[in-house]
């Protein structure tokens, strides 16, 4: 292995890592869902229940199926699987371009909860906005390295390591003939042609 396939990899290991940074970040707030959103609509026991806890179930179960997606694509990247690396550049513009809807919301949702204290208002935005920043930036980091020509080099040539070709099959399957076949020694037939004749 030399120095850039070592860089390559050590890359791939980073973006995993972020991948499952990010599946446990999805638990958490899934966690957090089931805690703040879901258990005091239940303890009240409202006639509007279902409707209470619709967004809320959503959310938990989005929340879930992120996680287990960001954990199966860091454990494929760190597999060198090409098929994982595929799904991390799709996660990373899914958070680029979701991530806009997510701050869109969370704006709505903090105006309508938080108009009087502009305040905190203001801050919670100010916060939600950093962490959007940061997140884009990152996802803008892992797709520029996952469809880099060095790294999909690196995943390809894994994949054609591991797969088995036609030929390979071929020179398993047909015997060596050697040895089957006798050697047959054609000779000319004697007194056609002098030893020192030129042949014109």
């Amino acid at each position: 292995m030399n120095r850039t396939d070592r860089i390559v990899r050590d890359g791939v290991g980073l973006v995993a890592a972020y991948h499952f940074l990010l599946g446990l970040s999805s638990l958490i707030i899934g966690s957090a869902i089931v805690v703040y959103a879901m258990l005091p609509p239940l303890q009240e026991a409202s006639s509007d229940l279902p409707q209470t806890l619709f967004p809320s179930a959503a959310g938990l179960l989005i929340g879930f199926l992120l996680c287990l997606l960001y954990g199966a694509t860091g454990v494929g990247l760190m597999r060198m699987s090409n098929s994982a690396r595929v799904v991390a550049v799709f996660l990373a513009l899914f958070g680029i371009v979701g991530g806009i809807f997510a701050v869109v919301g969370a704006f709505a949702g903090g105006y309508h909860a938080l108009a009087p204290d502009w305040i905190q208002f203001g801050a919670i935005g100010l916060l939600i906005s950093c962490l959007y920043l940061l997140t884009t930036m990152v996802d803008l980091i892992v797709l520029v390295f996952l469809l880099s020509g060095r790294v999909r080099q690196a995943f390809y040539g894994q994949q054609e390591e591991g797969a088995v070709t036609v030929e390979d099959q071929a020179d398993d399957t047909i015997p060596e003939l050697d040895g089957i076949i006798p050697e047959m020694d054609v000779a000319a037939p004697q007194g056609q042609y002098p030893e020192n004749a030129l042949i014109t």
